[in-house]
């Protein structure tokens, strides 16, 4: 099946008569049509969910209302109660191998006495009565509404199934309806009534009366366990409203200084303490200041005058020693006199006194430093002075440290709300907080109501079977009442074979279709569906189990478009999809790979109404780069009301 036109009129912000192209090929099934928020986006998708299911569309602003509320309701607020709204649709099927049109049109004015609108089916150009009044049932094969869902989603749809950890009731139905289980179920059900009728046939009067109680506290029990299980996914849906709520406000608690203000009277202590430290960190630089530590500057000026003092030191000892030799060579040339030496000798001793008596260099002397001063300077600058430094060091550091701290104090003071501010994101805070404590108690007060209700039920079931089985072999139809009551444990078996048949199957699909869509792979290897609540359990390439709170808020959306892909691959029919917001909060790598991967698979014909913040000029590019679209629309506002126009944001 595939989607030809769709026509809009008074509906909605649409005035004016609006035409929709919306034929595609299967080289290019992509339609992209772009809007502001609020400019008619999801009023298209109501207009489709409309024009198939009329009265029982779920329409996103329909709620509560009764069909013909909604109707006056969904008129443009400029049409005067005369003028008509009309919704046209124009889909294809193929019947026999040949294809077939048929135009769906809904009509409506002001009034809407009858609190419904009226409906035209066209098979081709001809209208076709008994099509239009058994619309209802053909419209089943085509499209089923349990599993319209699938195919018919906004991104509202994917966020929320993304936050929880069970499906929404809506997916809930299509599993449902895709699992195959009314049919054993009906079965059941009619053969249960068939024992009952049985039995009360050839039963006493007594027993049929009491039969007959049991089977009231067994309508009784079950219409209970209904209502139970009603209220707690009405009481659910309030509790994840609630739950997002608080996020909201405590997010805008946090962001609006609301955390910062609650902690001020700390941080003005930080502060303080922050600021004493530092006038002693400052006060002890001040100290090494006051001592040797500006000698530092000097440090080479003084290693010279240590080296120069040193060297004035040798010097002076050179000098003394050889004039000590000169006084001792004196000594020994008188001697030599007194001897009786040769020429030969004499001249021998005297160079070797001339050598002896070698002269030290000359060195100018300036310093003239006692010893004493030069043991002090040298143990200055070898361990006192490198002493300091090292203090100095450190205690800058530890000031710098503790400046910055100061900073960033200061900094997150003058971002604290003000005092009015303050009470009021606290109030906001405290009353979420309050409705989610509320809500959270009376859903768990639900949850036991809809636990006894449901273990009465089957308590009353059981009586009821045991009861009505106690009367079957009193009775002459026992055999077949019996072959009866085997039949229903073997559809009870059979059902539970089917179920879990089925959700293997739906297991590899949604696993291979959040494979594809997974930018890491080896996150997730596989993927198990729970045969009774149906929730998702997923599992590491260790076989070990991945908790869904693990993911990443991107990666639920794909999860949740997973699901909805893989359902509607399971379903074996060929749909088109139409998909509202369909981006979300995907980060860029998520959103390339919905870009790349999913949008121009997801089926033969897909429709995207996006804002220019999700398929921005840069994803539409990406998607005209890959030759995947066939027509480009864009909703905008005129005095009349809003118009489409060919094109796109851009």
């Amino acid at each position: 099946m595939r989607f030809l036109q769709l026509s809009l009129q008074n509906f909605g912000p649409y005035r004016q008569r609006q035409t929709l192209n919306l034929e595609t090929t299967a080289e290019r099934p992509l339609i992209l049509l772009g809007g502001m928020n609020g400019g008619g986006k999801t009023t298209l998708m109501d207009a489709l969910r409309l024009a198939l299911y009329g009265q029982r569309a779920q329409c996103s602003a329909r709620g509560s209302l009764a069909y013909g509320d909604f109707l006056r309701q969904s008129r443009h607020r400029h049409s005067s109660p005369e003028e008509l709204t009309e919704i046209e649709l124009i889909l294809e099927d193929v019947v026999d191998g040949q294809p077939r049109q048929y135009g769906i049109r809904r009509v409506w004015d002001g009034a809407v006495k009858t609190n419904r609108d009226r409906l035209e089916v066209t098979v081709g150009a001809w209208l076709d009565q008994a099509l239009t009044q058994g619309w209802d049932e053909h419209i089943e094969k085509l499209l089923p509404l349990g599993i319209s869902n699938l195919f018919l989603f906004d991104g509202e749809q994917v966020k929320e199934l993304a936050e929880r950890e069970e499906p929404t009731p809506e997916i809930l139905q299509a599993m449902r309806g895709l699992l195959g289980l009314e049919l054993p179920n009906t079965l059941y059900q009619d053969l249960t009534v068939l024992i009952n009728r049985k039995s009360k046939a050839g039963a006493a009067p007594e027993e049929r009366r009491s039969l007959e109680e049991l089977e009231n506290w067994v309508q009784e029990a079950q219409k209970e366990q209904g209502e139970a299980a009603a209220a707690q996914a009405s009481l659910q849906g309030k509790l994840d409203r609630a739950l997002a709520e608080l996020r909201e406000a405590r997010e805008a608690f946090y962001r609006e200084g609301g955390k910062i203000a609650a902690q001020q009277t700390q941080l003005r202590q930080s502060l303080e303490e922050l600021r004493d430290a530092e006038k002693r960190q400052t006060e002890e630089q001040l100290k090494l200041a006051a001592q040797g530590l500006p000698l530092a500057q000097i440090g080479p000026l003084l290693e010279r005058a240590l080296t120069q003092g040193k060297q004035e030191q040798e010097y002076k000892l050179r000098a003394l020693t050889h004039n000590q030799l000169l006084a001792q060579s004196r000594r020994f040339e008188r001697l030599l006199e007194q001897l009786a030496l040769t020429e030969s000798q004499t001249r021998q001793a005297q160079t070797f006194l001339a050598q002896e008596q070698t002269e030290p260099a000359l060195l100018e002397t300036w310093l003239e430093a006692e010893p004493e001063t030069l043991h002090l300077l040298e143990s200055l600058l070898r361990h006192s002075l490198p002493s300091q430094i090292r203090h100095s060091q450190q205690l800058q550091g530890e000031l710098e440290q503790t400046r910055r701290r100061q900073t960033e104090i200061e900094r997150l003071l003058a971002g604290a709300a003000a005092p009015e501010a303050y009470e009021r994101l606290g109030r906001e805070l405290q009353a979420a907080e309050a409705k989610v404590e509320a809500l959270t108690q009376e859903l768990k007060t639900a949850r036991e109501r809809y636990a006894q209700a449901r273990q009465t039920s089957q308590e009353a079931a059981r009586r009821l079977q045991t009861y009505a089985e106690g009367l079957i072999a009193q009775q002459e139809r026992a055999h077949f009442l019996r072959g009866a009551a085997q039949v229903q444990q073997t559809l009870l078996r059979f059902g539970e074979r089917l179920k879990r048949h089925k959700l293997n199957q739906l297991e590899i699909q949604i696993t291979q279709s959040f494979l594809y869509l997974l930018h890491k792979p080896d996150l997730i290897r596989r993927l198990e569906i729970d045969s009774e609540s149906f929730g998702l359990r997923l599992y590491d390439g260790a076989g070990q189990a991945v908790p869904q709170g693990r993911l990443s808020a991107g990666e639920k959306q794909l999860l949740a478009i997973a699901l909805l892909w893989g359902l509607a691959r399971a379903s074996g029919r060929r749909l088109p999809v139409a998909i509202d917001t369909p981006l979300g909060r995907l980060d860029s790598s998520h959103r390339r790979h919905l870009l790349e991967r999913y949008f121009p698979q997801a089926s033969h014909q897909v429709l995207l109404l996006s804002t220019d913040t999700e398929i921005g000029p840069q994803e539409a590019a990406l998607l005209r780069e890959s030759q995947t679209i066939s027509r480009e629309y864009l909703i905008r506002h005129q005095a009349l009301g809003a118009t489409i126009e060919p094109g796109y944001f851009g």
